[in-house]
């Protein structure tokens, strides 16, 4: 009798963030997850920013894994944009429980080197597992050249409509909340 033994290797994953409102509230944070590497290549030609009227669960389908988070003004107004952004970093990359050995994140905008560290910081604190600073990599007007950022952006401005508009958000763990010690 031959005995088998199945290994599983964690998946690869490349990820976007961007933020929606850009310091107007709510101010959503998304975070898009894929395997495709194609993703994080940047593109030879700006990307569109889809705003037309779609069908939200039609955009959500479009997207292999993500994460959102929601940052009410008064939130905002206590801690400051900048002083949160690490924070709202950490929790998303925690709630997608990735290897962070295994993934590359690529996040919209100007980032200081030392909000990256803080991120890091912070996500050590939440699951005790490192992510080294070259698997977070920040990009000014990224969502116009990397399709990972794109769909992070595509995703955010959906729910901020959806808020908008009073319609239904996804749920369950596609919701990510900051601690209550962080939320005023």
């Amino acid at each position: 009798m031959i005995k088998t033994t199945e290994i599983l290797i964690p998946k690869y994953y490349y990820g976007g963030i961007d933020e929606s409102n850009h310091g107007r509230t709510p101010e959503i944070y998304s975070l898009v997850l894929s395997t495709d590497k194609s993703t994080i290549i940047e593109q030879l030609e700006k990307l569109p920013k889809i705003r037309k009227k779609q069908d939200p669960n039609e955009v959500y389908k479009t997207f292999e894994e993500f994460r959102y988070l929601t940052l009410e003004e008064k939130i905002l107004n206590t801690f400051g944009v900048n002083a949160i952004k690490p924070a709202v970093f950490a929790h998303l990359l925690q709630s997608a429980d990735i290897n962070p050995r295994r993934i590359k994140v690529l996040i919209d905008g100007h980032l200081p080197l030392i909000l990256i560290d803080e991120t890091i910081n912070i996500y050590k604190n939440l699951t005790g597992k490192i992510i080294y600073r070259k698997r977070i990599q920040a990009i000014e007007h990224g969502d116009q050249w990397y399709p990972i950022i794109n769909s992070a952006d595509l995703l955010a401005h959906t729910i901020y409509k959806n808020i908008q508009n009073q319609e239904k958000l996804p749920s369950g763990d596609k919701l990510v909340k900051l601690p209550l010690e962080l939320r005023c």
